[in-house]
């Protein structure tokens, strides 16, 4: 068993051309033939009708049993089986393996490739002058990712709650990663499910305009036999952390609530098995999320993306975490605690001793000298609240339960403007303990001889 994805080899030469030929005449006589197959099931489809409104309707559809009676009408014709038999003596790969650093999948039969490949030019067809054309596109990307076995993995991952300025399609924030605006039809169709199933992603009650967008280049080989390899999970986990730092990002750039509703992986050029129709959903979806950016925030968010990607410390990450947990708490109780354990990570040094004065002066000495005192007050404020609730004395039933939700409040203000400061100011970049002579040295600057 081999222990790492392996290295695929060079490209090959293609498709040999009998071989395309007889894919190109087979494909453009079933396409028109799956083109005109009965839509024999139903789903239910979300429209957008306005902000945060929708039409629902149950239309039909070519589904699975659209599919089952296609597949009858047309596994053992001659066409196919003279396919089959052309394939496996002269391309036998293209009725392998599809290989790529998730795993592999078995194409399985002749039917199966071609079916990958007709509904592909299926969806092509406005975009090219006739079936034939749009067929030999799907056959001409057939064989480039033969020759180079070059392809991209696109993860779209739907944002709940970010409203972008009027006019902002599109955010750039590194290589191949952004975010844009959905259309009306990608949101109808991410929203649809089949009426006999239950709806994994509930669209009609959460604010959807916007989704984050990666894409990365990936290897694709077709084998034979089967490679039996350990997936490789990196690109995965860098996509995590990239959408980690996203939402970090917009929950330090402003108050608010953004949240992740789901996430589709598809492996373009789409025209084989094992490369769509891959999802992902968090556990946990926060109903109530809303932030509202304006034209001037956008490179300011950029640019907290990028700072926050390039840190090192292990302390602000775990900070920004804390600042976006607390925007999604329901309790104030909770976003206090989460706020202030945020601003005791970020700003406390290595030692423990008087905690809370040390964290308030360090918070205090962050700001020029006239902005100190208030600063220190009110951390040292939030701290007091912070500690009645923990030891007891102050809840949401208290007379003072008004004050939780105002200090809840300052406490994510102050841990955002913490967190600024630390991604901005260069004295505070890089990856060095800032210890107790760190911050004494901030608080009472030494004598520079002259």
């Amino acid at each position: 068993m081999h222990n790492e994805t392996p290295k695929p080899l060079a490209g090959t030469a293609g498709l040999k051309p009998d071989v395309k030929q007889h894919l190109i005449a087979t494909l453009s006589k079933m396409v028109p033939e799956w083109l005109a197959e009965p839509a024999a099931d139903w789903k239910r489809v979300p429209r957008p009708t306005g902000v945060g409104s929708f039409s629902i309707t149950i239309e039909p559809y070519q589904g699975v049993q659209s599919w089952i009676s296609f597949r009858k009408s047309h596994v053992g014709t001659v066409e196919l089986d003279s396919l089959d038999k052309m394939l496996r003596e002269q391309q036998p790969e293209l009725l392998g393996y599809v290989c790529h650093d998730s795993g592999s999948q078995l194409i399985q039969d002749c039917f199966a490739l071609c079916s990958c490949l007709l509904r592909e030019a299926a969806q092509r067809i406005p975009d090219y002058a006739s079936i034939e054309a749009a067929v030999s596109s799907v056959v001409g990307d057939l064989e480039e990712l033969l020759t180079t076995r070059n392809g991209e993995r696109e993860i779209l991952t739907v944002l709940i709650g970010l409203k972008l300025p009027e006019g902002i399609e599109r955010i750039d924030l590194d290589n191949g990663l952004y975010i844009r605006l959905l259309t009306a039809d990608e949101i109808a169709d991410l929203g649809s499910n089949d009426i006999s199933s239950e709806s994994r992603y509930d669209l009609t009650s959460r604010f959807v305009t916007a989704a984050i967008i990666s894409e990365k280049p990936i290897s694709i080989w077709l084998t034979t036999h089967h490679e039996n390899f350990a997936p490789d999970f990196s690109g995965t986990q860098s996509h995590q952390e990239q959408i980690g730092n996203i939402l970090g990002a917009l929950h330090i750039l402003k108050s608010g609530r953004v949240g992740i509703l789901a996430s589709f992986t598809k492996i373009r050029p789409t025209i084989l098995p094992n490369m769509s129709g891959h999802s992902s959903a968090p556990l946990v979806v926060n109903p109530f999320s809303f932030m509202e950016l304006a034209q001037e925030d956008v490179d300011r968010f950029a640019n907290l993306y990028r700072a926050l990607a390039r840190t090192q410390r292990d302390e602000l990450n775990i900070s920004t975490a804390r600042l976006l947990d607390a925007e999604s708490r329901m309790s104030p109780v909770d976003a206090l605690l989460d706020a202030v354990i945020g601003l005791e990570v970020l700003l406390n040094p290595n030692d423990r001793s008087e905690l809370s004065f040390r964290v308030a002066l360090n918070y205090a000495y962050l700001a020029p000298a006239a902005e100190r005192r208030k600063r220190y007050e009110n951390v040292r404020d939030v701290q007091l609240s912070r500690n009645r609730v923990v030891h007891g004395g102050l809840n949401l039933k208290s007379k003072e339960a008004p004050r939780l939700h105002e200090h809840a409040e300052l406490a994510k203000v102050c841990l955002r403007d913490a967190v600024v400061r630390f991604l901005t100011d260069t004295s505070l970049v890089g990856s060095r303990k800032l210890d107790a002579d760190f911050w004494l040295d901030r608080v009472l600057p030494p004598q520079v001889d002259e």
